[in-house]
């Protein structure tokens, strides 16, 4: 589903991992020596997915409007 976008930080750096994938599930391997530490995986959206999520957006809005101000 994210097709290797995805930023993973391990006390706030940037940090290497491995990761695949099947038909339901993504899995990301992270190597790291074992203690206390903040793991934080981020999935980054795609630029296109997020225009194309805001023109739709946009879109639904003005139907909205015009169909409230043309009665």
């Amino acid at each position: 589903m994210w097709q290797d976008n995805y930023t993973v930080l391990l006390k706030g750096k940037e940090w290497s991992f491995g990761n695949w994938t099947n038909e339901e599930s993504t899995y990301i391997y992270v190597n790291y020596i074992h203690s206390t530490h903040e793991l934080v995986i981020i999935p980054e959206f795609p630029s296109f997915l997020i225009l194309l999520l805001f023109m739709t957006a946009t879109l639904l809005a003005v139907i909205v409007y015009r169909r409230k101000h043309s009665m």
